[in-house]
């Protein structure tokens, strides 16, 4: 099998596309469309978003803030909001970014490239996934892997 080509079977192929990066109303069993939009986010599609005291969907304002996940689609104030909590997503990047890097979020909702912990000032920020695509610039739509998993230590353990 070493060095053969990979040729996934129908069933398989079938399987990434449909885990890829969905387009909004696609039914991915990681979103959670139950839930309604606070503001206007018309224009924030596929930008990280949190949950309000009242738990509506707004957007993420704090770089490195814990996200419930990335907006699916554009809803007006009082529609529903489809969030994307784990998996494959569309993302907005805010910069350049190299596929396979942690990310999170800016203080606009857009990936960023996390960085270690500064240990003497305890910044850093809460790593949301990671990029599967690279970005040259911001506005750039990328896909990424969300996966909470914290912040970043000064060093490997």
């Amino acid at each position: 099998m070493c060095g053969e080509t990979f040729k996934p079977s129908p069933a398989v192929l079938a399987y990434l596309c449909a885990t890829m990066a969905w387009d909004e109303g696609q039914g991915n069993p990681f979103d959670l469309g139950n839930l309604r939009a606070a503001a206007d986010l018309r224009t924030l599609q596929y930008t990280f978003v949190k949950l309000d005291a009242n738990g509506d969907v707004i957007a993420a304002s704090a770089a490195g803030e814990v996200c419930l996940g990335i907006l699916q689609n554009k809803p007006n104030t009082g529609e529903t909001a489809v969030v994307r909590t784990v998996g494959l997503s569309k993302c907005v990047a805010s910069a350049a970014i190299a596929a396979g890097v942690q990310i999170k979020t800016t203080n606009v909702g857009r990936a960023v490239t996390q960085t270690r912990l500064v240990q003497a000032s305890g910044n850093d920020g809460n790593t949301q996934g990671i990029a599967m695509r690279a970005a040259t610039a911001n506005g750039n739509i990328i896909t990424v892997e969300l996966q909470r998993s914290g912040s970043w230590p000064t060093a490997d353990v």
